[in-house]
């Protein structure tokens, strides 16, 4: 399970962060979506948008791997004004979508 964030929603926290006025700190701000996906939920997401089944090949976890990582972004919500606008599934919408659009581009070349 782990944190997605578009990078569009992140460019626009950093974005946030450069343009806040200076205040007594040291501040340590999340940049991310406050939501986790799981490996199994970007297989299923991916399959949904492309409408077609995925091969995925598994492997054991390692053991030095963190189980669950998500950001919680109040602190950005609240001091910057930023907070991401999209959901993780409309993140792989616009990738997708970028994707194909680099894919046509390279065909003119």
């Amino acid at each position: 399970m782990r944190d997605y964030i578009h990078i569009s929603d992140a460019a626009a926290g950093l974005v946030a962060l450069a343009q806040a006025p200076q205040t007594d700190g040291p501040w340590i701000f999340n940049i991310g979506s406050g939501h986790g996906v799981s490996l199994n939920g970007i297989i299923a997401e991916l399959e949904s948008r492309l409408g077609r089944a995925l091969e995925v090949h598994r492997e054991l976890g390692r053991a030095f791997d963190v189980p669950v990582s998500v950001l919680d972004v109040t602190l950005a919500r609240v001091v910057l004004g930023w907070s991401p606008r999209l959901k993780f599934s409309d993140g792989v919408v616009r990738t997708l979508a970028d994707l194909e659009r680099g894919a046509m581009l390279s065909t003119l070349d």
